[in-house]
């Protein structure tokens, strides 16, 4: 009987900035950089630094994984996680404060068994977002000290998602 127990993750850890100085954005009839923006709408003690972090990117990516495999019984069975870290989701504007989409851990299971002649057929069955976390993006502002939610910008909650399958491999 062979069967495997495989255990493994992956971490990346990411430094990205934008240079606010070369991103420039029509202000009427004239082109001005995003920075000389954000300083004619810093509030007051604000320091507008030159740089940004660029848009969409996680300053850090885990995933790690679990499997047991079993060739005789035709079994696999796999539990995974990951999260991202908090990443620039809608570049604010003006007075318009940044909104990030914050961390999201998503843990996930799979299992599935081949039975039948020739281990012909397969069933699998899965469970996501057993954590039931939910998706959130949230306002940033400087001197901005409340809670995430009471700086909401948007949630989606699509709760613990089951599924299964069965299959047939025509040979």
């Amino acid at each position: 009987e062979k069967s495997n127990l495989l255990i493994g993750s992956n971490f990346t850890y990411v430094v990205s900035r934008i240079d606010m100085d070369k991103v420039l954005l029509n202000k009427g009839t004239a082109l001005v950089s995003e920075r000389t923006i954000r300083q004619e709408n810093a509030r007051d003690g604000q320091t507008i630094d030159r740089y940004r972090p660029m848009y969409g990117q996680s300053p850090y990516i885990l995933n790690g994984f679990l499997t047991y495999s079993n060739d005789t019984l035709g079994l696999i069975i796999n539990l995974s996680y990951n999260v991202q870290g908090k990443k620039l989701s809608v570049i604010g504007v003006g007075k318009l404060p940044d909104v990030y989409e914050q961390p999201f851990h998503s843990l996930n299971f799979k299992a599935s068994k081949n039975f039948g002649k020739d281990n012909r057929w397969k069933a699998s069955a899965s469970v996501q977002n057993i954590l039931m976390n939910a998706r959130r993006r949230s306002y940033e502002s400087f001197g901005d000290t409340g809670e995430i939610d009471n700086r909401l910008y948007d949630y989606f909650y699509e709760g613990m998602t089951f599924s299964g399958s069965i299959s047939l491999t025509l040979k």
